[in-house]
C-alpha cells in the first residue's frame, strides 16, 4: 500500500507517516523545502525523537519525497497512491489545492478508482475547506472528485515542540513529538477501503470529537499559557505545575467536558479519562512546550467560535457556570507579547477602547449577555 503525503512537517512525518509506515505502508512525501525533500530521499527515512519522562526514537524508512514543482512526478504517484494525506498549514491550503487537483486529474484519466484525502490541519471544517478549494481547481475532473474521492477530517492532538532554527540547519529532518499517537478520522468520509493503521481511531460523529479537542484539549492548553504568562512562566509544564493555575485549567476543562456530556453523550469516565491525560501531557518538560507558542494568536483564540468563547457560551446555554473559563478569558485579554503581532494589535485595542470594545468586537459577547458579566468582573479584579 502506498500513501501520498503533501507535507513534510511535524504532522506528516511525526504522526501520519510514523503510523502509517508502522503499518507498512510506502509513503512519498511531496514538500516545498527542497533540502527536506532533498535529505528524505538520500537518507531514505527519518527519525522521530519521542519526548517524555522516557525519551526513545522511531525510525521510519523506505520513504522518498518529491518537491511541489515536479507536478509531473506528483501526479504519477497520485495515480497509483491507495491514500493521500495533507498537512501543510491551514494558510497554505489554497497554495497546494491546485497541484492535488492537477494529480486527481491525471488519476481520473489513468487509474480512476476512488480514493481518499486525510486532511490533518488545526482548524473546523478544514476537510471541508480543502474539498471546496480542490473542485475549484479540478476542471474536467470535477465529477471524479465530487463522486470518487472523500475529504477525511480528523483531529489531531498530538503534540510538537518548535525546532529552533539552529537545529533545522543542523538537521533539516530533526523531528520530536510526544509519544501519544492516535488520530481520530470521520468513519463516514472515505470512498475507497479504510486504511489500516494502528492509531487510527474511525468515528461516526467528528462533530464530536472535533468539539472535544477545541473545547477540552485547546481550551485549557491555551488557558494553562495565558495564565502562565502572566506569571511569568516560559514552558507550559512550569505553568501546569503551579498550584494557583492548576485547579483552574482543570476547571475549566470540566466545564467544558459537562457541556460535551450533554450535547454528545459523552461518559462521563471516558472524558475523566482524556482530562487526566493531557494534564500529564502538558506536564512534559521534555517537550519544552513554550507557552508563547502555545498563547500565539489570541485575537484568533478569542474568537466566538474557538476555544474559550464558544464552551464558555455553551456552558451557560446548560446552566452552568464556566467560572474557570472564564479566568482563561480574562487572562487572554491581558496577554501581551510584542513578538505577536496579533497580541500587539489586542493590546492596542484594549489601550484605546477598553476591554468592553474588546469583549463585543472580537468575541462578540454583548453587555446584556451573563458572559459579558462575568469576564468584566473577572477583569475587575486586576
Amino acid at each position: 500500500m502506498k500513501a501520498v503525503q503533501f507535507g513534510a512537517g511535524n504532522i506528516g512525518r511525526g504522526l501520519f507517516g510514523r503510523l502509517l509506515n508502522l503499518a507498512g505502508w510506502e509513503i512519498v512525501f511531496v514538500d516545498a523545502i527542497p533540502v527536506v525533500v532533498a535529505e528524505l530521499n538520500r537518507r531514505g527515512g527519518y527519525e522521530v525523537h519521542i519526548l517524555g519522562r522516557q525519551c526513545s526514537i522511531v525510525e521510519v524508512r523506505g520513504v522518498r519525497a518529491l518537491h511541489v514543482s515536479d507536478v509531473a512526478r506528483v501526479s504519477d504517484e497520485v495515480s497509483t497512491a491507495d491514500l493521500l494525506g495533507v498537512s501543510v498549514g491551514v494558510k497554505n491550503l489554497p497554495a497546494v489545492a491546485p497541484l492535488i487537483a492537477e494529480a486527481l486529474r491525471a488519476r481520473a484519466e489513468r487509474n480512476p478508482e476512488p480514493i481518499d484525502i486525510v486532511v490533518l490541519e488545526n482548524l473546523l471544517g478544514a476537510a471541508a475547506t480543502l474539498r471546496r478549494l480542490v473542485l475549484g481547481a479540478a476542471g474536467p475532473a470535477h465529477r471524479f472528485v465530487e463522486e470518487q474521492v472523500g475529504f477525511v477530517a480528523t483531529v489531531v492532538g498530538m503534540m510538537a515542540p518548535v525546532i529552533p532554527e539552529a537545529k533545522r540547519r543542523e538537521d533539516p529532518l530533526y523531528l520530536a513529538a510526544e509519544s501519544f499517537a492516535e488520530l481520530p478520522v470521520d468513519s463516514r468520509a472515505f470512498r475507497a477501503p479504510r486504511p489500516a493503521a494502528r492509531g487510527l481511531i474511525f468515528v461516526d460523529n467528528m462533530d464530536a470529537y472535533e468539539e472535544r479537542k477545541l473545547f477540552v484539549h485547546n481550551c485549557g492548553h491555551s488557558t494553562c499559557a495565558f495564565l502562565g504568562r502572566r506569571k511569568g512562566y516560559e514552558f507550559i509544564y512550569q505553568a501546569i505545575e503551579d498550584l494557583d493555575i492548576y485547579p483552574v485549567v482543570r476547571g475549566a476543562m470540566w466545564e467544558s467536558a459537562e457541556c460535551l456530556i450533554r450535547r454528545h453523550g459523552f461518559r462521563y469516565f471516558d472524558l475523566s479519562a482524556h482530562i487526566e491525560d493531557l494534564l500529564r501531557r502538558f506536564d512534559n518538560p521534555a517537550l519544552g512546550d513554550q507557552v508563547t507558542r502555545v498563547a500565539r494568536d489570541p485575537l484568533r483564540k478569542l474568537a466566538p467560535n474557538d476555544r474559550l468563547v464558544a464552551p464558555a457560551r455553551l456552558a451557560i446555554s446548560y446552566g452552568l457556570a464556566p467560572v474557570n473559563i472564564v479566568k482563561g478569558i480574562a487572562a487572554a485579554l491581558h496577554y501581551a507579547n510584542p513578538e505577536d503581532e496579533s497580541a500587539v494589535a489586542l493590546q492596542s485595542m484594549v489601550r484605546e477602547r477598553g476591554f468592553e470594545s474588546v469583549l463585543r468586537e472580537v468575541c462578540r459577547i454583548e453587555p446584556g449577555e451573563e458572559l459579558f458579566g462575568m469576564i468584566m468582573a473577572e477583569l475587575a479584579k486586576g
